[in-house]
């Protein structure tokens, strides 16, 4: 959200253009997301195969939890599109309509660019990911053995970034390296990797192994951010192997979350009210927020007329960024008590069965999800 907040900001001097600048690298955020459901998901397939309701009890709450603000999401755009935007814009929304209902805007916008996403529904592709690998991880989990997924995983993160190289010297454009799930899986992977070897009986030495991995990975971002003055999903060199560093360096940093005391400082901080609200709302924040942002960039109120203040516009930058915070939490906190947990009281009629209870080693995280 900080990305798109600031990548419409016209900077008013060199201090401006670094601030906004480094707040443009928050897209980084996403890849965060996919090691997280990487984790988790993977936990909880983990700890759940073999069980009578193996594949019936995860499609069903994936589903509970994934389709119906989705659904109304699309709903809304499309009234909005319908009654306040015009027959254009109607028409170009309905056009995408079918990709984004079959969870493929990762597609759409790997073959016809970003702008090919109309009506500020690019952000979806993210979701197009999730979903299809939702679609296609269980059935791997259940089918392979935990040492084998293990090693292919720790194989994906070696060759991808080579796999996404000579993607892009075979002409493959940056928004497809971008978008495309075999080509990002290595986010996914490390998750999925991470909940492995907290269930694995070598478990010590093996994170041992993942933290000093996180700290080459550490390293290698900093050394592109020197090289080529920034982190910027477009560079062929954060394409290639940035994307894998950032994934090993977030599932060190979700080792590191894990591990600490609940009095430490980041126990607090991550356990903060504030911070677990805005994870709760997060879905609909996400969904919403880029739609609303370009909805008030077309009035009196939007980015374009942010003034400068002692010649900066960063205070009314803060001012417009903080204003747009709260708007997007009042959302989330409206359709997450009318709308979501209504719906995802339903889960409790698909609790997961087990075919022997989760091993003592598995993070509360992956067994509360």
């Amino acid at each position: 959200m900080a990305t798109h907040l600031a990548v419409g900001v016209v900077p008013a001097n060199r201090f401006d253009a670094i601030v906004l600048g480094a707040l443009q690298g928050g897209w980084i955020g996403v890849d965060l997301f996919f090691v997280l459901s990487g984790f988790l998901i993977t936990g909880i397939l983990l700890d759940s195969r073999g069980g009578p309701r193996y594949y019936a009890a995860f499609f069903a709450r994936r589903a509970l939890r994934i389709l119906p603000l989705y659904w109304l999401f699309l709903a809304i755009l499309a009234c909005d599109a319908w009654f306040l935007r015009g027959p254009r814009e109607w028409a170009a929304l309905m056009l995408t309509m079918p990709w984004h209902l079959a969870y493929l805007t990762n597609a759409l916008v790997a073959i016809g660019g970003w702008g090919a996403a109309a009506f500020q529904t690019g952000h979806l592709w993210s979701l197009a990911v999730e979903e299809q690998f939702y679609l296609t991880w269980p059935f791997l989990v259940s089918a392979i053995a935990a040492r084998r997924l293990r090693g292919w995983l720790g194989r994906l993160l070696l060759y991808l970034p080579m796999v996404r190289g000579l993607a892009l010297v075979g002409g493959l454009f940056a928004a497809a390296v971008h978008v495309l799930t075999p080509l990002r899986a290595d986010s996914l992977g490390a998750g999925a990797l991470l909940a492995l070897l907290y269930r694995d009986d070598d478990r010590v030495r093996l994170l041992a192994r993942l933290r000093l991995a996180g700290v080459a990975a550490v390293a290698t971002l900093v050394a592109v951010v020197i090289g080529t003055g920034g982190l910027f999903y477009t560079n062929g060199w954060t394409q290639t192997i940035g994307y894998t560093a950032l994934a090993v360096a977030f599932a060190a940093l979700i080792d590191h979350a894990l591990r600490a005391s609940p009095r430490s400082a980041t126990a607090r901080t991550l356990g903060s009210p504030l911070l677990r609200s805005f994870g709760r709302y997060s879905y609909s924040i996400y969904l919403f927020h880029d739609p609303i942002l370009h909805t008030l960039d077309g009035s009196v109120v939007g980015r374009a007329g942010l003034s400068t203040v002692g010649g900066s516009r960063l205070p009314a930058f803060a001012a417009f960024a903080a204003g747009f915070a709260l708007l997007m939490w009042l959302i989330g906190f409206t359709t997450w008590w009318t709308f979501e947990e209504r719906i995802l009281r339903l889960k409790r009629h698909f609790s997961y069965l087990p075919a022997t209870a989760a091993t003592t080693a598995s993070p509360p995280t992956a067994r509360a999800a």
